[in-house]
């Protein structure tokens, strides 16, 4: 390594860590106008250009450095830019050049797996995130990746086994908590509605509260929980009609889950006193 390299690599990053994107650019730009060629400089700068969103001067900075010395990191770096750029199939190649150098990273075959899935080559997609798997089985991206894959395919129950497998391995993210809700409800079955708390509609209760427990503004979660309740409260009220029909002395549903709904929308009227849906939603289940 050339002397000035590590001087030229310590400006810019001070420029970097400054906020300064633009001048370390400069400095790295100016380092490869006087002649300078080394991989440290080209892959710093791709980074830089990453951030400044420049994806396609960016792509050509970390395909500098693989070019110099062929390493995992910039062929991976590289991949990813064309994944932003969309040119699914280099960026395939570019992954394959970074496994070469290094394939025990489930991050790379996630990100082959995703240029796979937007060439509609499902098969390799799958065998690239069980791949990454076999790495590490709680990789939530390779986990959410097969639900989306499985989602995509119209397995909605095999996607919600997987999107529960990558919120139980983030458990603090609301958002994979909400992505897992949100697969539950989609499963719901359209001619049976089950009131045991552990059924399809109070497993779907329970990720949602879960996500508003994490994230209590997550307006989405609020206006599900709601659906879900109206569909037991719907039923529940049918099936206390036809037990007193029968002369049935089982135990009345609606109060409970009446009550339930009640109490739901009350708060979610009085947390988002802006959104007609949920006002209109509390008049509704007060005519009940």
């Amino acid at each position: 390594m050339s002397e000035e390299i590590p001087h030229i690599l310590a400006k810019a990053i001070e420029h970097d860590r400054s906020g300064n994107l633009e001048q370390a650019l400069e400095v790295y730009d100016q380092a490869i106008l006087d002649g300078i060629s080394d991989v440290l400089i080209f892959s710093n700068r791709g980074l830089v250009l990453e951030r400044l969103q420049q994806w396609e001067e960016a792509f050509h900075s970390f395909s500098k450095a693989a070019a110099l010395n062929s390493n995992y990191r910039d062929h991976f770096r590289a991949g990813n830019m064309l994944l932003v750029l969309k040119r699914y199939d280099e960026a395939i190649s570019a992954f394959n050049s970074s496994l070469e150098c290094r394939d025990d990273d489930p991050e790379c075959w996630v990100n082959q797996g995703i240029a796979h899935f937007n060439l509609k080559q499902f098969t390799e997609a799958g065998d690239r995130f069980q791949k990454a798997l076999s790495l590490d089985p709680e990789f939530s991206p390779a986990l959410r990746s097969l639900a989306i894959l499985h989602s995509t395919q119209g397995d909605e129950t095999k996607a919600a086994d997987y999107y529960g497998k990558a919120a139980r391995a983030q458990p603090v993210r609301a958002s994979a908590w909400f992505e897992f809700a949100c697969s539950l409800y989609k499963t719901l079955p359209e001619d049976k509605t089950e009131f045991e708390p552990n059924g399809p509609e109070g497993k779907t209760i329970q990720v949602l509260d879960r996500v508003i427990e994490l994230q209590p503004n997550t307006q989405g979660a609020w206006g599900r929980k709601v659906g879900v309740l109206f569909r037991l409260t719907d039923a529940a009220l049918a099936a206390d009609r036809n037990a007193s029909a029968n002369n049935s002395d089982a135990p009345a549903l609606f109060p409970m889950l009446h009550g339930e709904l009640l109490s739901t929308l009350s708060e979610a009227c009085h947390r988002f006193p802006d959104d007609k849906w949920f006002a209109d939603r509390s008049k509704e289940a007060a005519a009940l």
